[in-house]
């Protein structure tokens, strides 16, 4: 794998970053705290991608930049000359989003998607066979996170044997017999349940079978038993059914007798209707309402001469002379009016002598000429008192003419109403004497049209009140025939009449009922609708009475059958189960078997174990034995490129590490800061080879100088260019700048106000 590029968007400190590595040695610098580890982890969690993301304590919403709520990391790398995307969304409060594309011709082709997608997919093509495994293999090998890097040799000799097995996948192995001592044990245990269940069970079915065979041979007995009693009940529910059609058939034939019925007393009513038919035209309330006019205009006419009597005599009273006629009440309204027209004439004349007195009355006090002929006034005091008494006498006489004229007035209006009563009185009387001769003259054609009317119907005639009588209770018989033809025809609708004649329905329906034990007397003279509707009804009590107990019956029926399907079910269900039984037997008596022989496997594969597996065991040792040889041989051929002085290494069977410089051997413990970096990155190199099936061709280092002195550090990367000379590609984190002396590509890390910036030199 060589990395080519690495982008953070919101990851940490970084705001954006874009890094670009090359071949060969790239050195990221800067001081603590600048954000430089922060590359190398968010190259880590994309590349193999879990939920846990195994740094910052694994505290997901410590890693987007502060305020933001999305980061993004983009990795491209190759491997065997393929180019790979790696892309890794984080969310504060959603769920990650992990992909990988395959780039081709600069074009992205997804490969898969989600954590266990892309780390699968990572791990295929580093050749790693585990991927769940993949991200502790990678943080052991080419990727040395900071502080990590000689963690291999700080541990104890059996913490390193089992880190290495455990890498190697042999720790299942060395764990092996206590994992089978374990599970023989337990499957011993199950073993020997389960054949003692198989035991049990085979002696519960066997006593099963026995209780079944009995039940089955009840059931037998029963469900026979049963079947007669259904056939039985069958029997009475046919002859219920058959006696219920009869029924029906007695029924229509009361229908077809009442129709019958229905035709011959329509035929009856056709007779009555054809006779009554001639007063159909008839109308009795017309001689009646010419009757009732007739007196009515009598009674107004008597009443109206009554009214002209009392107007003429009120008129004659108030007159004081005896006026009786229109033409005298008239004759006298005239002489009134002339006289009144006298007295307004003469009170005109006293009105005007009155205001020309009193003018010269009052002209003859001013002066002493008259004031009409101006001719001197002698004694003008005499005058004036001789008009004074004219003007009094003028005046009284006004006052009586104006009682005159009030009384006239009073006779005016009194005449003027008698007169105006008095003639519409008169006219009216005319006006109803005219239309009552026209009553009459009606009243005397219609009484000739109902004497005539009644000669006809043959009814008697002698009294055109008795007449009238009788033709309007025809006319009512009419009424009634014609509804109850109406009621009948609509009743009989458009059926034809029966083709038999009622006396073959008769007879026919009299064996019906004697067949069916109903007692009705079927005499033909009896035969009417009332004696229909009371058959009918006798008939129908029967039949509900056998549909009654057809309905009980067939009940039972069902509930027979019902319970015959259950006995039926049940039986069917014994022997089913008798067969399950027996199958059930057969098998558990092979399983029985089955078991018998797995307890003899699991006690040899136990012995087995015993030989062969754990810690002590023959194949353990061996494997064990081929690992720790493997890893030494790997790992002595890479110190020889490293020009460390370190001549080869050695791992004790109990994974103790020695290493040999200048012919001597000597503990891990001894070997100086550089000597230990420079090992434990030929071991890392060396596990890296073994469990990626291929020779890895980058390591990536965090502050691998840590804790070293300046000679350690020279020695360190003196290594780290050998390494680079035996790798593709070389990562190194660290914040001292004398790396810069070996790097190919030089990155310089900072931090200004809380945000990284990256800047190639």
């Amino acid at each position: 794998m060589i990395i080519r590029s690495i982008k953070l968007a919101d990851f940490l400190s970084h705001k954006s970053t874009d890094i670009d590595l090359c071949d060969g040695v790239n050195a990221l610098v800067g001081p603590n705290g600048a954000g430089k580890s922060s590359i190398i982890e968010a190259l880590y969690i994309t590349l193999f991608p879990s939920t846990h993301t195994g740094i910052r304590g694994g505290k997901k919403e410590l890693l987007p930049y502060r305020g933001s709520k999305r980061s993004q990391v983009s990795v491209v790398f190759e491997v065997s000359e393929r180019r790979f995307k790696a892309v890794r969304y984080l969310n504060v409060g959603l769920s990650d989003e992990v992909r990988l594309y395959e780039l081709t011709n600069g074009e992205g082709r997804l490969r898969a998607a989600g954590f266990e997608s892309v780390r699968s997919e990572v791990a295929e093509l580093l050749g790693v066979r585990s991927s769940e495994a993949v991200g502790d293999l990678v943080k052991n090998t080419i990727i040395s996170l900071q502080g990590e890097l000689t963690r291999i040799l700080e541990l104890s000799p059996s913490e390193r044997r089992e880190e290495v097995l455990k890498l190697l996948g042999l720790d299942y192995l060395v764990n092996s017999l206590e994992v089978v001592k374990s599970v023989c044990s337990k499957k011993q245990a199950v073993l020997a349940s389960e054949r003692m269940d198989r035991e049990q069970r085979i002696q519960r079915l066997k006593e099963e079978g026995e209780r079944l065979r009995a039940e089955a041979l009840k059931l037998q007995k029963d469900y026979g038993e049963k079947q007669r009693e259904l056939s039985d009940l069958k029997g009475v529910v046919e002859e219920l059914e058959l006696k219920r059609i009869r029924l029906n058939e007695a029924i229509n034939l009361v229908d077809l007798i009442e129709q019958a019925l229905v035709h011959r007393r329509l035929e009856e009513l056709e007779g009555e209707l054809n006779y009554l038919s001639q007063l159909s035209e008839w109308d009795p309330l017309k001689l009646k309402d010419l009757i009732d006019k007739a007196r009515v205009l009598e009674e107004e006419i008597d009443e109206c001469r009554k009214r002209e009597r009392l107007y003429l005599s009120n008129a004659s009273k108030e007159l004081g002379v005896s006026i009786n006629s229109l033409e005298e009440l008239s004759n006298a309204a005239k002489a009134v009016a002339l006289s009144l027209e006298s007295v307004v004439r003469s009170m005109a004349r006293v009105e005007s002598l009155i205001e020309l007195y009193e003018v010269y009355l009052n002209k003859i006090g001013e002066t002493m000429t008259c004031p009409i002929c101006s001719s001197a006034i002698n004694d003008p005091a005499a005058i004036r008192s001789r008009l004074a008494s004219e003007i009094i006498a003028l005046k009284s006489e006004l006052e009586k003419l104006k009682a005159e004229e009030a009384g006239l007035l009073s006779k005016q209006n009194c005449l003027t109403n008698a007169l105006n009563e008095l003639r519409a009185l008169v006219n009216y009387g005319e006006t109803a004497s005219k239309i009552l001769g026209k009553y009459v003259e009606e009243l005397r054609k219609a009484g000739e049209e109902a004497l005539n009317l009644c000669r006809k119907l043959n009814v008697d005639s002698s009294d055109l009140s008795n007449c009238c009588k009788l033709l309007e209770e025809l006319k009512n018989e009419l009424a009634r025939v014609k509804a109850e033809y109406d009621s009948l025809k609509s009743e009989a609708g458009l059926r034809e009449p029966p083709q038999s004649p009622l006396n073959e329905l008769v007879a026919k329906l009299a064996h019906y009922l004697r067949d069916l034990g109903v007692s009705v007397d079927a005499s033909l003279a009896l035969i009417n609708r009332q004696w229909a509707a009371e058959t009918r009804s006798k008939l129908m009590s029967a039949l509900r009475a056998i549909e009654e107990e057809l309905r009980r019956n067939n009940s039972k029926l069902s509930d027979l059958s019902a319970k015959l399907g259950e006995v039926k079910g049940m039986l069917e269900k014994v022997k089913a189960r008798i067969s399950e039984v027996d199958d059930e037997l057969s098998k558990l008596g092979r399983e029985l078997d089955e078991l018998r022989v797995k307890e003899k496997v699991v006690s040899i594969l136990l012995s087995f174990s015993n030989k062969y597996l754990g810690k002590s065991g023959e194949l353990a040792k061996a494997l064990t034995t081929e690992a720790r040889r493997t890893l030494e041989e790997f790992t002595n051929d890479i110190l020889k490129h490293f020009r460390l002085g370190v001549s080869s290494i050695r791992i004790s069977e109990d994974f103790n590490i020695s290493y040999v410089i200048d012919g001597e051997e000597l503990p891990i413990k001894n070997a100086s800061g550089g000597e230990k970096v420079g090992i434990a990155i030929a071991l890392r190199l060396a596990l890296a080879e073994m469990l990626m099936e291929k020779a890895p061709t980058t390591i990536i280092l965090d502050e691998p100088t840590i804790y070293l002195d300046d000679e350690n550090k020279e020695k360190l990367f003196k290594v780290l260019k050998e390494v680079a000379n035996n790798l593709r590609q070389v990562v190194v984190v660290t914040h001292d700048e004398k790396v810069m002396d070996i790097a190919d590509r030089v990155f310089l890390v900072e931090n200004e106000g809380g945000v990284s910036y990256v800047r190639s030199l």
